[in-house]
């Protein structure tokens, strides 16, 4: 089993500025994009020991600015970037939360757990 998060974070650096696993407390800055795993299961199994794990993962968008623009576009950015790796966007729908935009993304794709390297899921 790998834990997705990091690799995760290093992949989506640059598509948005402030990565957390959780919403953060206090005075989170903007835009925002928080990592929720929602599947981490044994895919393939070689040798005895798993070596592809097949991920689910809920990427939420956040961003407090008057208009959804800059929410939108860095969601944008995020679900390219995704998709780029190997990933399939599940769904995207776009919300407001708590005078926030939120676009919450789902992607999954099976990840080689040696290498990183994903592969669409169907």
């Amino acid at each position: 089993m790998i834990d997705p998060y990091k690799p995760l974070a290093v992949l989506l650096a640059g598509a948005c500025p402030n990565i957390e696993p959780t919403f953060p407390r206090g005075q989170p800055s903007f835009p925002l994009l928080t990592v929720s795993v929602i599947d981490n299961n044994s895919e393939v199994i070689l040798g005895g020991a798993e070596r592809f794990s097949g991920i689910v993962v809920q990427l939420d968008v956040w961003d407090n600015q008057p208009t959804r623009e800059r929410c939108e576009q860095t969601a944008q950015a995020v679900s390219a970037r995704m998709i780029a790796a190997g990933f399939s966007r599940q769904s995207a729908p776009s919300l407001e939360e708590d005078h926030l935009h939120r676009v919450s993304m789902t992607f999954r794709g099976t990840v080689d757990n040696k290498t990183y390297t994903v592969y669409e899921r169907s």
